[in-house]
């Protein structure tokens, strides 16, 4: 499994140079400081194979720096042979189960409480967590970090996981419990300014302060402790004032989900969106969703700078007006971006943005069948966005060539 240094820019020679001459800094804060810089852009440096989760690289990448160190060999091609000697132990390592346990703001009263994602298990619990997980409880109050209390109302969650190490089960575990998140937001998050009267996050499902992870017989990992450092509890559970539709659709949205053919692209950009509406500030949701958005219009980011507002458009009625928001919520955005400018309508930018998204995903998730790529439909917005006149042109230009070829 080749492990190689990335772009011809980085020059991994110095940054080493500069680990290596730490040595002789017995500052200990400035040490720690100037190491972790240093490993830190090691890790963006370095191309692993695809797979590796990223927590698992930063992991590597310390293990290795060590290593090399220890043989005299921190050199350019020294510490690539440890990076990967690590790799092929890890790769060779068995998977086993792993528990994560959580919470969320969710009433399931009438909904699934189980569901399978991505070979992971979802469990949505009724009353308290397992006996065998009682070290939960005795970890967290040990953290020396202040967490937020746990929301005794929230519901109880375990997501299993088959992994390598509890970090990359936590990772996977939070990752595909955010994919479901995600459908249930798209459904349940309020649309309207008047449904958002108080500063805080838009999602109305969201997780609780603190995440564990567990071994298959119920023990919690002395480093297994995972928390929400911008955690802002939701008051009351979000109840769907139908279940029955609600349950519905979300299990009819994860089947055309599973059935695209860019299904990568689609999850990314949905981790995106309800990650970026957990942030309490309008503004930093803004920007965020922004880039679900760029996720799905502009994946190759192409220099074309109204790729976004011009695709997000094409399938809306009053296209041109809808496209005159969006440029709007650019601009506000980039100046957001450069100057740290926002004002009184920050919550309703961040709301018209999620509409945008809202419409944006269902039609990739309607559609999942019609194109075989996110290019192809993307193709196919650039197409709709031109116009019915200019549609027709096309269309009789396209004939004429067809009737042509035979004669060619």
């Amino acid at each position: 499994m080749a492990v190689n240094w990335k772009k011809k820019i980085f020059k991994p020679e110095v940054v080493l140079d500069k680990i290596a001459n730490l040595q002789k800094d017995i500052d200990g804060f400035r040490y720690i400081f100037e190491y972790y810089n240093a490993t830190a852009a090691l890790c963006s440096m370095i191309e692993f194979p695809s797979g590796l989760r990223s927590i698992d690289q930063e992991t590597m990448i310390h293990s290795a720096v060590h290593n090399a160190k220890e043989n005299a060999n921190l050199t350019r091609s020294g510490f690539i042979e440890e990076v990967e000697k690590l790799v092929k132990e890890y790769s060779s390592q068995r998977e086993e189960v792993y528990h994560l346990l959580t919470s969320i703001s969710l009433d399931i009263t009438n909904l699934d409480h189980e569901m399978s994602i991505e070979n992971c298990h979802i469990r949505l619990l009724t009353s308290d967590y397992p006996k065998k997980f009682s070290g939960r409880e005795e970890s967290i109050k040990k953290q020396l970090v202040i967490i937020e209390e746990i929301p005794a109302d929230y519901t109880k969650v375990i997501v299993a996981v088959k992994a390598k190490s509890e970090k990359e089960a936590a990772l996977e575990a939070l990752r595909v419990l955010d994919i479901q998140r995600a459908i249930w937001c798209l459904l349940a998050n309020p649309h309207d300014a008047i449904s958002f009267t108080t500063w805080g996050p838009i999602n109305n499902i969201r997780l609780g302060s603190v995440h564990t992870i567990h071994a298959d017989g119920g023990a919690v990992f002395s480093d297994g402790l995972w928390y929400e450092p911008n955690f802002a509890r939701r008051i009351g559970l979000f109840s769907p004032s139908q279940t029955g539709i609600f349950q519905k659709s979300c299990l009819l949205a994860m089947e055309h989900l599973n059935q695209s053919p860019y299904k990568r692209q689609l999850i990314d950009a949905l981790l995106r969106y309800v990650r970026a509406l957990d942030e309490g500030d309008p503004n930093t949701a803004l920007m965020k969703l922004w880039g679900a958005l760029e996720v799905l219009t502009a994946p190759s980011k192409e220099s074309n700078y109204d790729l976004v507002t011009r695709r997000c458009s094409a399938i809306l009625p009053e296209r041109n007006y809808h496209k005159q928001i969006l440029e709007h919520l650019r601009e506000y955005r980039n100046a957001n971006v450069h100057s740290g400018y926002q004002n009184d309508f920050s919550k309703i930018n961040c709301l018209q943005m999620q509409s945008y998204f809202h419409e944006l995903i269902f039609f990739h998730l309607k559609n999942e069948n019609q194109f075989k790529s996110l290019k192809e439909a993307n193709d196919f917005l650039d197409l709709l966005s031109s116009g019915k006149e200019a549609l027709e042109d096309k269309k009789r230009f396209l004939e004429k060539a067809i009737a042509f070829v035979p004669l060619i």
